[in-house]
């Protein structure tokens, strides 16, 4: 069965868009409600290739650089655990909804218990460690179910693994895409926690 790089070239491509079109096509300055900034307006000759533009582009390839590498450390630290992660996740469909779901329910123990420990002086710190040990059981399942939507674009090209952390840069690329949709961002990042969370939890660390 012949593979399909185009499709593969195509999600890619597809990412960069839903990276750039934020940049380019609207204006987030001067738009506020509350602590939440929105989009003024569509930009029509505003948009040009100046110093804004490019220190916008920077950015994005410094958050995507950092988000990479950050994950190419757990999976050279971890990397049974983030592939069993991943072969539990990539199939999708109520698997996924299970870990999302788990992912929630711990998220709103650990703020139960937070909120409960700040009541008392001897245990007031405790909200600041759960704080810590929560980012650190999200990282390690986010970067899993980020290798298993990598790997399941070259499955859909019909492609070859050849390298881990090929797959995961590709999971990378179309991950930080989707957080960069106006609105829709902020959703998928809270469900790819709560997903890698609930991974996490239900693997036990990916044991």
């Amino acid at each position: 069965m012949k593979g399909k790089p185009w499709v593969v070239l195509g999600l890619a491509i597809a990412a960069v868009v839903l990276i750039l079109t934020p940049e380019l096509a609207f204006d987030w300055s001067d738009f506020r409600f509350g602590a939440w900034a929105f989009p003024r307006a569509v930009s029509v000759a505003g948009t040009g290739l100046g110093a804004g533009w490019a220190g916008g582009i920077g950015l994005h390839l410094a958050r995507l650089a950092g988000q990479y590498l950050l994950g190419v450390l757990v999976m050279f630290a971890a990397p049974r655990p983030v592939r069993r992660m991943a072969d539990l996740v990539e199939p999708g469909g109520r698997q996924l909804l299970r870990f999302l779901a788990i992912g929630l329910l711990v998220a709103v123990l650990f703020v139960a218990v937070g909120v409960a420990a700040v009541l008392s002086m001897h245990t007031f710190p405790v909200p600041f460690l759960l704080v810590g040990i929560f980012f650190l059981i999200a990282l390690g399942g986010t970067v899993g179910l980020t290798y298993a939507l990598g790997r399941a674009a070259f499955r859909w090209g019909r492609l070859a693994e050849h390298s881990p952390l090929l797959s995961y840069g590709m999971g990378t690329l179309l991950l930080y895409a989707l957080s960069q949709v106006p609105f829709l961002g902020p959703v998928v990042l809270l469900a790819a926690w709560s997903i890698g969370v609930g991974v996490v939890i239900a693997t036990r660390f990916g044991s």
